[in-house]
């Protein structure tokens, strides 16, 4: 358990016992975690679970939204999808390129590519 609190709690999953039915393989699955860990589900039941979150926070603060919430999307899937957090990193090389790294936790990984960015991320700066 990383947090406690007394409406809810967080963690990390350090075993799987059965899969949900929505479960898919990442197309990322070296780094899905530190750039988009939605994509362990398809896309219809993402914007559902978005809806719920974002209904869920507004009921925290007892806030009743007069409609039911709707996520629009232009449904690309991948070359950008949520967020990417990731930095620019690396000394100069003999070839001059930089490495995209991801964040999890609290490290840091190089990356060669990823289905979030388009191909444009590896243009040199």
């Amino acid at each position: 358990m990383t947090k406690k609190k007394s409406h809810f709690v967080e963690g990390i999953v350090t075993e799987i016992i059965e899969k949900s039915p929505e479960r898919i393989t990442p197309k990322d699955e070296n780094s899905y975690l530190s750039t988009s860990p939605w994509q362990i589900m398809p896309m219809s039941s993402e914007q559902s679970y978005k809806a719920s979150l974002i209904e869920e926070a507004f009921l925290l603060h007892n806030i009743t939204l007069p409609e039911k919430i709707e996520v629009f999307s232009d449904g690309v899937e991948f070359n950008y999808r949520n967020k990417v957090e990731f930095s620019w990193f690396g000394d100069k090389t003999d070839d001059d390129k930089r490495k995209l790294w991801t964040w999890h936790f609290s490290s840091v990984a190089a990356r060669e590519k990823s289905s979030l960015t388009e191909p444009a991320w590896r243009i040199r700066a």
